[in-house]
């Protein structure tokens, strides 16, 4: 009786060390895909850290000074077009730009008659005048007098051009 008892024990002893055993490889092997997956975490979190770091300009910019319709115009004269090259301006709704804290604000510009080489003089003297507003869209049609033109002729023939422009700044005024 003794030496079935210490059979028992010693067999009960050996499934519960097996059950362990395997218990203590399953956890070993969770922890290994747990650490590789802090590891993946980890480098997100630095190039997310670094990106941040390496452009702070939209979370630093302010909201853009009102008046933009006179440096639109300025614009248009610094690129040697008529006043009337300028049709229209409208601005857009004000928008969230993701759920980062900054803000988006977007204009469009209708120019009108004017030719792609006057296109890209207003294309230069915005960048030059308006690096925060940047060109997002740009839509153009022929006039008129275009449609009718030959093929080669036209770069040189009037265009209506509308132009996508948006600023992103912090939104430093609280939630709107």
């Amino acid at each position: 009786m003794r030496r079935l008892l210490l059979w028992t024990v010693v067999a009960v002893s050996l499934v519960v060390c097996a059950w362990a055993g395997r218990r203590y490889i399953n956890a070993r092997s969770d922890a290994g895909i747990a650490l590789r997956q802090l590891a993946v975490a980890s480098a997100d979190v630095r190039e997310i850290a670094s990106i941040r770091a390496a452009a702070p300009a939209e979370s630093r910019r302010k909201r853009p000074s009102p008046g933009l319709a006179t440096r639109v115009a300025d614009v248009v004269s610094k690129a040697g077009l008529p006043q009337s090259a300028l049709q229209n301006l409208s601005p857009e709704t004000e928008s969230a730009a993701g759920g980062s804290g900054l803000r988006k604000q977007a204009v469009r510009i209708n120019l009108d008659g004017l030719t792609l080489p006057e296109l890209g003089r207003f294309l230069q003297e915005w960048r030059v005048a308006e690096p925060a507003w940047t060109v997002a869209s740009l839509d153009l049609t022929p006039t008129i007098a275009n449609i009718a033109a030959t093929p080669g002729q036209a770069s040189d023939r009037p265009l209506r051009a509308v132009l996508g422009i948006e600023t992103v700044f912090a939104d430093n005024e609280g939630n709107r």
